[in-house]
């Protein structure tokens, strides 16, 4: 699988150069980023917000796809391609990345019967490595 030796970092017997080891530092970063405003908008949305609940939620989940959609393309992936057609994929690609998740939580929960903390924990490692993977492969290609 992935082990470093003396001269950099190798994935299936491939060197992975520099570049692509920065690509994902920069993904992780967003990433992180991304977590952090989304928590802290849900905090204050429903701290200091008169909207229920799900109105809170759901605003503070789509000011976080906006600004992960922006951060990746200009910070992670620097992006100059069309950006219509980006958004679109990006769209595509979180929908099925939220399908992704429904199932893995599903199997998870009523096939490996894995605990409820470890659950979110495997969804979400899950959703992050194909995120990174269709947005090279696709939502950000250049």
């Amino acid at each position: 699988m992935a082990h470093s030796g003396g001269s950099g970092i190798v994935f299936c017997g491939k060197a992975v150069s520099n570049e692509s080891q920065y690509l994902v530092v920069r993904y992780l970063i967003v990433g992180a980023s991304n977590t952090a405003i989304y928590a802290l908008l849900v905090w204050v949305f429903l701290s200091f917000g008169a909207l229920p609940h799900y109105f809170s939620v759901g605003a503070a989940f789509l000011c976080a796809m906006i600004f992960q959609y922006f951060a990746n393309r200009r910070f992670t992936f620097r992006s100059s391609g069309a950006q219509m057609p980006e958004i679109f994929r990006y769209l595509i690609a979180a929908l099925i990345n939220y399908l992704l998740s429904l199932i893995i939580i599903d199997f998870s929960l009523n096939y490996v019967r894995l605990p409820t903390w470890m659950v979110g924990v495997v969804a979400a490692g899950a959703a992050a490595a194909f995120g990174f993977f269709i947005s090279v492969l696709w939502v950000y290609k250049k």
